[in-house]
């Protein structure tokens, strides 16, 4: 039952949207940003190395007539090379009318995603970091519920000298445990791939991603 629309093809369609606001300002896929921003756990787990120690951070966002969406991060270090993090997604999607087939209202209904997870990340080198989340996504729809488990891998290059970050993420690797009934469904796998280079001493930065690339 996937919710985002019958071109779907995956259940779980909100863990593509983008949880950070500086990743949705630069067009809601980036996986190789250097900030000090805990939100990019969700999009790059091998970046939160460059995070602060302790970082805590809530998101809250109205999303399309009804919806709500919700998350929340917190990092910390541990030892000199190594980070780990806990999330949490919601997704919330409103109340619908219940129709039954011949368009008589039975009442309503509400729907709900809902992903937790844990990172850890470490710097393999003074340059070079990787990262795994281990997460549980859930679905609840009217009187239907499924459960799924995922993992995230990245990687990322960083060159201080040239302010050269280049990063490769699989995210949402797994599938589901238990169905909505029984068909089960794929969960929305991306291999990803991307850069980003500061123009000299500039305070420009420009970043390219490429993702789906499987």
């Amino acid at each position: 039952m996937p919710v985002c629309g019958q071109e779907s093809q995956t259940a779980y369609n909100f863990l593509r949207l983008p949880v950070s606001a500086h990743v949705a300002a630069l067009g809601g896929e980036n996986i190789s940003l250097i900030d000090d921003d805990a939100t990019l756990i969700f999009h790059n787990p091998a970046l939160i190395n460059d995070v602060s120690d302790r970082s805590i951070n809530l998101n809250f966002m109205t999303y399309m007539e009804g919806a709500k969406t919700a998350s929340a991060a917190f990092l910390k270090a541990a030892g000199d090379r190594g980070t780990w993090g806990v999330t949490a997604q919601y997704m919330d999607y409103g109340s619908m009318k219940e129709t039954a087939a011949d368009g008589q209202e039975l009442g309503t209904f509400s729907a709900r995603d809902i992903a937790l997870g844990g990172t850890f990340a470490y710097a393999l080198t003074n340059d070079i970091s990787g990262g795994v989340t281990a997460k549980v996504i859930s679905s609840h729809i009217a009187g239907y519920s499924s459960l799924a488990v995922g993992i995230d891998l990245g990687a990322n290059y960083f060159n201080e000298d040239l302010d050269l970050s280049i990063s490769a993420v699989a995210r949402n690797l797994g599938g589901q445990v238990k169905a909505y009934d029984d068909d089960f469904e794929r969960i929305p796998f991306d291999l990803q791939l991307g850069a980003t280079k500061r123009l000299g001493h500039s305070p420009l930065r420009f970043s390219g991603t490429m993702s789906r690339l499987h």
